[in-house]
């Protein structure tokens, strides 16, 4: 799962207000992500903090954590109008302690994972619009080849 989005954030993706704060050689998360494909069912995720809001992009660290880790919650299935096969649900962090070693890239590099990240997805996405888009193309041409 890729954890980004949050309630308030909307569009703004990195106005988030999920926290982490280094305690030692760990990071304290704390807040909430929704709309995430794949929660209910991950065994890992990606997860976006920001280490200081007043940084705006600049504060936003990845972190990959796994979903059994204490303090970390996931939701049931949200109920979805279409591409059910691809389930999405909510993440709760109350005190989710993870180590260090569990930031990707560098503290306050965030942006940089998370565009890596939504370049795959932006191109599966595409994919299965334009298998979608060709097989109603095809069914007209069908279609007009044999109407009378």
């Amino acid at each position: 799962a890729n954890a980004s989005t949050e309630d308030e954030a909307g569009s703004d993706v990195f106005s988030m207000r999920t926290q982490a704060v280094r305690d030692g050689d760990s990071y304290v998360l704390n807040g909430s992500k929704t709309y995430i494909t794949n929660a209910p069912i991950a065994d890992l995720c990606v997860l976006y903090a920001t280490i200081d809001p007043t940084l705006g992009p600049l504060g936003v660290t990845a972190f990959l954590v796994e979903t059994t880790n204490p303090g970390l919650e996931l939701s049931p299935p949200l109920e979805k109008m279409g591409l059910r096969t691809a389930q999405m649900g909510r993440i709760t962090l109350k005190d989710c302690r993870v180590s260090a070693d569990a930031v990707l890239g560098r503290e306050g590099r965030g942006v940089k994972v998370f565009e890596s990240a939504m370049e795959y997805e932006r191109g599966c996405i595409l994919a299965t619009t334009l298998g979608a888009m060709r097989r109603r193309l095809e069914a007209c041409i069908t279609h007009t080849r044999t109407r009378r």
